[in-house]
């Protein structure tokens, strides 16, 4: 909106992984029941990479490792690890 002129607009950058447009579209509902704004614009867009989902990096290790590890002493994982997340 800055390149077209609007300036003075308040924005908001919002990256969540993948629940962005919800988020967004939560912000822009509190601001308008708030009475901080009378319309808002929630525009997104998805940047993901081709393919299943990795771990992330693998020049460290992961930052559930940990968390795993302890569901592991709790109960054998005999499930997909998201559901005991």
């Amino acid at each position: 909106l800055y390149e077209l002129g609007m300036t003075g607009i308040p924005i908001v950058n919002v990256n969540n992984n993948c629940s962005t447009g919800s988020t967004a579209l939560y912000l822009g509902a509190q601001s308008i029941r708030g009475g901080l704004a009378d319309c808002v614009l929630a525009p997104g867009f998805e940047k993901m990479q081709p393919g299943s989902l990795g771990g992330g990096a693998d020049d460290r290790e992961s930052p559930l490792k940990r968390h795993i590890l302890a569901l592991n002493e709790i109960d054998a994982m005999q499930f997909p690890v998201a559901p005991w997340m």
